[in-house]
């Protein structure tokens, strides 16, 4: 019974790091606007790529990580 808990304290997890993260988001855009106007640099166009790959590198990361926890959570309810 405790190793079912454990599988669904993961997916639980899963879910909140997927909602925590996309609530954050629009932080990290927010921040990587400024950064990229304060800095002066934003006119350059690697500067600006790069500046656009931030949040996509967030974004992947977070679904990353949320759906590899969820993923490993329903693995064990499955597998038992």
């Amino acid at each position: 019974m405790a190793g079912a808990r454990n599988q669904i304290v993961l997916i639980i997890a899963g879910v909140l790091a997927l909602v925590f993260g996309l609530l954050l988001a629009d932080v990290v855009i927010d921040t990587t606007t400024t950064a990229l106007t304060n800095a002066s640099i934003g006119s350059y166009a690697g500067a600006s790529a790069i500046g656009g790959l931030v949040p996509f590198i967030y974004f992947t990361v977070v679904i990353l990580i949320a759906i590899g926890m969820m993923g490993i959570g329903a693995r064990g309810l499955v597998s038992k």
